[in-house]
């Protein structure tokens, strides 16, 4: 496949492939040893993915990038394909967040919930909290990544020890809180800080046996 190509040293700086992941490599092509030469930035990965026989053209499809991708000088090269892989980046994760919508039909736990887990990978857990307005917007978003040092990261969730048990109980208070008290958890608040507010009112409705009002209840 690569008997025109010598690789020569990667440049500092080169993105990972935006197709699979993979690292990047640099390489020289001619088509004779003393004819006109030109740079390429390339996928690392050639194995067969999935269905592909691994007869031809197996691996990412970046492994050999179409014409483009082909520079008369290192720099123009490498320009390219980080420009390429940033944007294709850029792209996939404006169209996976079209797709995947983060607001979902209204239920029984609140009106406008997060997709929790999705159908695909149900070990996939969201990481970002998000205040919606009342015609559906996202107003504000916080990532929960503590920890990280200042400057651009990619952050991957991961699942949370216990993340079962957890769920199961906050659904159990969501269900008895939907029976006793419907629409607790409208408002611009966090599901927990509802709740409270919740249980607070109702314990101060039921004017509880030892006679204890809601001014003896800490905040």
């Amino acid at each position: 496949m690569r008997d025109d190509y010598k690789q020569l040293p990667t440049p500092e700086g080169l993105e990972h492939c935006p197709c699979c992941g993979g690292a990047a490599e640099f390489w020289r092509y001619s088509k004779s040893d003393d004819g006109p030469a030109t740079k390429v930035v390339m996928c690392t990965i050639n194995e067969p993915i999935g269905p592909q026989d691994g007869l031809v053209h197996e691996g990412c499809p970046l492994y050999m990038p179409p014409d483009c991708h082909y520079r008369a000088t290192e720099r123009e090269a490498v320009k390219f394909w980080n420009e390429f892989a940033k944007a294709l980046t850029a792209l996939q994760r404006k169209n996976r967040w079209d797709h995947r919508s983060a607001l979902r039909a209204p239920t029984a736990l609140g009106p406008t919930p997060c997709a929790a887990e999705p159908a695909e990978d149900p070990d996939v857990w969201p990481i970002v909290n998000v205040t919606v307005d009342e015609a559906g917007k996202i107003t504000d978003a916080k990532l929960y990544a503590p920890g990280l040092p200042a400057g651009n990261h990619d952050v991957y969730p991961v699942k949370v020890p216990y993340i079962n048990e957890h769920t199961e109980a906050w659904q159990a208070v969501c269900r008895e809180l939907d029976a006793v008290r419907p629409g607790w958890i409208l408002g611009q608040r966090s599901g927990i800080e509802c709740a409270v507010a919740a249980i607070r009112a109702i314990a101060e409705a039921g004017r509880l046996l030892d006679g204890r009002t809601h001014d003896d209840f800490p905040e």
